[in-house]
């Protein structure tokens, strides 16, 4: 069977049990093909057997950029095709999927497995935020580990679990999602750099959204940013500042195997 997995990553973590997925569907025998939607490039489904989409938690709900890049960016299927959703995020507890479904459905997907997987907190920018302890961090990856290979051998065999969060609080994080949007915008403009900054090219080669110019040899942020915080964590002089501030470093998953570093 052939499949298509697509996620977005900021910092690593969902990249992580992406991975995990892909390679635990190659040992079987699957054909995968695997793609960050950094670009928002439109997929054409026609040559999958079924899709898997992954990405982090924002603010208690599903990325609104995700969503409509669901809505816009995967064409409808001739064929009723299996999906798998899942996301990361660091807050025990589960997540909604219920708008994803919705727009899936009405491309003729059919949603069938679903799992929110708890990671290491890497949203650092905000002062009640913070790291996560190494051990942790290292326990909650392996967890994220064993839990995605279950779902990936679950999901070969016809096991299929919707981990689903109940009516109320879906509705009531969709509508803090949607109201928030203007905050969510003015959050996005507060990054800038220091004087250790080297003009490098690191953090705008890296940037999901291409939204880092590089002006007098500075750092240069637009409006296209979607608050993933990458550039801060793959800074290497820790150079970039949210709100005026220098924020801690998210290095996650790098201790647990090198096939799986993200910066």
């Amino acid at each position: 069977m052939n499949g298509l997995i697509l996620y977005f990553s900021g910092t690593g973590n969902t990249r992580y049990i992406a991975e995990t997925m892909s390679d635990e569907f190659i040992k079987n025998k699957y054909t995968i093909d695997i793609e960050a939607i950094d670009d928002m490039v439109t997929v054409d489904t026609d040559k999958y057997d079924f899709l898997v989409l992954g990405y982090p938690i924002y603010f208690m709900y599903s990325p609104l950029f995700f969503i409509d890049y669901v809505r816009n960016n995967i064409s409808s299927s001739k064929d009723e095709k299996k999906v798998i959703l899942f996301a990361t995020m660091a807050a025990p507890m589960k997540s909604s999927f219920r708008e994803l479904e919705s727009i899936l459905n009405d491309k003729k997907y059919k949603v069938v497995s679903t799992k929110t997987f708890r990671m290491p907190n890497n949203y650092l920018i905000g002062d009640k935020y913070k790291l996560t302890s190494e051990k942790k961090a290292n326990a909650l990856i392996k967890k994220g580990n064993v839990n995605a290979i279950t779902m990936i051998r679950n999901f070969m065999v016809g096991k299929y679990k919707k981990q689903m969060l109940g009516k109320f609080y879906s509705g009531l994080f969709k509508s803090m999602a949607y109201k928030n949007i203007d905050d969510y915008k003015e959050k996005t403009t507060k990054f800038s750099t220091d004087n250790r900054c080297t003009g490098c090219l690191i953090c705008k080669n890296s940037c999901p959204r291409r939204n880092i110019e590089i002006i007098d040899n500075k750092p240069a942020f637009g409006g296209k940013c979607v608050l993933c915080t990458r550039c801060i964590n793959i800074c290497p002089e820790n150079a970039i500042l949210y709100d005026g501030v220098m924020r801690k470093q998210y290095k996650g998953l790098k201790n647990i195997n090198s096939k799986f570093e993200k910066i």
